[in-house]
């Protein structure tokens, strides 16, 4: 599984790296018990985020 790393408000394969390149290392993540109690927190806060942005385009979008 490749996962690049998040940096601000874009993904990183490598420092510096915004895609990836046929050829290029991959970076592999075991996605395990310890993993998910780590990103779990930050994931639900992106999808939080998400939400308000989509309700105000669709307020913004719909008139509302």
């Amino acid at each position: 599984m490749v996962a690049p790393e998040t940096v601000g408000a874009k993904c990183f394969y490598q420092q510096g790296n915004e895609t990836f390149s046929e050829g290029e290392n991959e970076k592999v993540v075991i996605v395990d018990t310890a993993y998910l109690e780590q990103h779990v927190p930050f994931v639900r806060e992106r999808l939080k985020r998400a939400g308000i942005r989509r309700g105000n385009l669709l307020n913004t979008t719909l008139g509302q």
